[in-house]
């Protein structure tokens, strides 16, 4: 699992991750469009790197987590069955808290692994959010590939026949 050091160098990669398309991309031409691509590209893979990553690093914290989960219930369904303090609580709310108070270490180390937990988990969805921000600047660039193409077939179009473009035809009777 991911340290808090190496969460800290992972959320400044994801900071890093910025893409900005050319606003007039006619203006700049194909070389610029041809370099945005293999930009997104190359920062997609890093992307998809740390997503799987993340997704492993999610699955190992809710392994450890389900664990410890399993080993307070058992621990607390042995007290709770078998020590004679905690069954001579008057309430079932005070022998779990009593049974509770003798697996301290275990509670807190339980709460510990529910934190890595919810690291984990917020990492991913910050890796999810910035692959899908990566995801979304290459369709806006496919987006702006397809504007360029279709003025350079309206140039060609108006070339040939410049006054057929925009007359109206009438049928004849």
């Amino acid at each position: 699992m991911l340290t808090d050091v190496d969460y800290e160098l992972r959320y400044k990669e994801l900071q890093g991750v910025t893409i900005q398309l050319d606003p007039d991309p006619v203006q700049k031409g194909l070389v610029s469009i041809n370099k945005k691509s293999a930009e997104i590209q190359g920062e997609k893979e890093k992307g998809g790197a740390l997503l799987i990553e993340a997704i492993k690093n999610k699955s190992e914290a809710n392994i450890h987590l389900d664990a410890k989960k399993g080993d307070h219930s058992r621990q607390l369904d042995g007290l709770l069955a078998g020590d004679e303090e905690v069954k001579a609580q008057k309430s079932a709310e005070l022998r779990k808290a009593t049974a509770n108070v003798k697996l301290k270490d275990l509670v807190t180390d339980l709460a510990y692994t529910e934190l890595d937990a919810q690291k984990a988990d917020v990492y991913h969805k910050c890796v999810q959010q910035v692959y899908s921000q990566l995801d979304s600047a290459n369709m806006n660039l496919s987006r702006q590939m397809s504007v360029i193409e279709m003025e350079i077939k309206i140039q060609e179009i108006s070339k040939k026949a410049p006054s057929s473009l925009f007359e109206k035809t009438i049928p004849t009777k």
